[in-house]
């Protein structure tokens, strides 16, 4: 199910108890330098931003963006305009780095500005209707890209992680859903709403399924330490960045899929099924560890699942521990427990012991059974104290935002793209 994430091969060595093997893992995740990342503060990069775009035209095929920093007077801000010429050249005007400051501490006034600009009208709202869905996701890809195009990428692409975080939060949350429910109603301002969920479909899910946020392993490992079990619900094998930063306390549950061997560890049978002893080694610079597997369980009970070749497989439930030893095995820092089998609605249950975890791109499948790609999941049943961590965000999301996610995915009023791509 959820995607291991690693663009680099890592090399560890795998101990039988009968002889020594040396076996190339390729973890699909990556090291903590390029794909743990921090909310980056908006308005400290805008100086930047500005002085290497400001009044440079950028042509792409199809689509003509200038940016034009003429404008001082917050209450010209942000006066986006799509031409009423034919044509497909998309002009846009943006305010001085102000815009950024409202990014960052005021996304409803963000959008509130767009509302009132035309950077949503009825007559675009029915030309996006009309054109291709890629169309117009290139165009509001675009859009985000060149706000915030600066020369380091590096420091761009945190940014645009962050600006996806902010239109989560503006969204979900309640102090801000009251506006996100209108523009749901309104189709006059659904082109806002494809900007925001083309943003958050890319940064979070399609690009973002990879990243972990540098605020949501801090919150993991915090708990960690207070001896709670980190519970990654469809983790995959999604194991190495959280052992890499001292998380030592994991349970993965997640049906293993044989048709997503590509975003698994390599030979990722061998982490669920084996020999009691075998070994394998993390040889982390920070503190080298070893994972010795302690126990094997095979469930009588199985369970069947529709993969994406559109075949419907049975598959045997088992359960897996690996103990988690230091380098010279001498002393035990915790357990990463494997569970294959499906996701239920009792495993969001909250408890003293555990901390919940999931990706945004798997977040999206934890709705009522009226989706037919969903699990199931309805997040009206939670405890009221049920609090998620997302791996792509900075705040764990509460049964109230869980609740505020499931509508927007399963209304009908305003459609456009997954928040989340396929998993099975």
């Amino acid at each position: 199910m959820h995607r291991n994430t690693n663009d680099t091969k890592k090399r560890i060595k795998l101990k039988s108890n009968i002889k020594l093997l040396y076996i190339i893992l390729i973890l699909v995740i990556s090291t903590i330098c390029a794909y743990i990342f921090c909310n980056k503060p908006i308005t400290k990069q805008a100086n930047e931003i500005f002085r290497k775009t400001s009044g440079k035209h950028i042509v792409i095929p199809n689509i003509n963006i200038a940016i034009c920093a003429q404008y001082s007077n917050p209450q010209k801000f942000t006066n986006f305009a799509w031409p009423n010429t034919t044509g497909d050249d998309l002009i846009l005007y943006l305010q001085k780095p102000y815009i950024f400051d409202r990014l960052e501490n005021n996304t409803t006034k963000f959008v509130k500005s767009l509302m009132k600009s035309n950077f949503a009208t009825e007559s675009l709202n029915n030309q996006e209707l009309a054109e291709p869905i890629n169309v117009t996701l290139k165009k509001y890809d675009l859009v985000i890209e060149t706000l915030c195009k600066i020369s380091n990428s590096s420091l761009s692409f945190p940014i645009l992680l962050s600006i996806a975080n902010k239109f989560f939060e503006f969204c979900f949350d309640n102090h801000s859903n009251k506006l996100f429910i209108e523009l749901i109603n309104n189709p006059k301002y659904h082109p806002i709403l494809r900007f925001i969920y083309t943003t958050m479909q890319k940064y979070l899910a399609s690009t973002g399924w990879r990243l972990w946020n540098l605020q949501c392993i801090k919150n993991l490992k915090s708990n960690s330490l207070n001896k709670k079990e980190i519970v990654y619900l469809a983790g995959g094998t999604d194991i190495y960045t959280m052992l890499e930063c001292g998380i030592y306390k994991i349970r993965i549950i997640d049906p293993l899929f044989p048709t997503q061997n590509k975003f698994y560890a390599h030979d990722w049978k061998f982490l669920i099924k084996g020999k009691i002893e075998d070994k394998i080694i993390f040889p982390f610079k920070t503190k080298p560890i070893v994972l010795k597997r302690a126990k094997y369980k095979k469930i009588k009970n199985s369970f069947s699942a529709k993969l994406s070749t559109n075949k419907t497989e049975i598959f045997n439930k088992n359960i897996t521990t690996w103990n988690v030893f230091d380098e010279k095995e001498k002393n035990l820092l915790g357990s990463v427990t494997f569970e294959r089998r499906l996701i239920t609605q009792n495993d969001f249950k909250p408890s003293p012991e555990k901390t919940l975890l999931i990706s945004f791109n798997e977040l999206f499948y934890t709705t009522p059974s009226v989706r037919s790609d969903s699990w199931g999941i309805d997040a009206h049943k939670f405890h009221p104290e049920t609090k998620l961590y997302i791996k792509q965000l900075c705040k764990p999301v509460t049964k109230n935002i869980l609740c505020n996610f499931s509508y927007a995915i399963t209304q009908r009023k305003f459609t456009y793209i997954k928040l989340g791509t396929e998993i099975n």
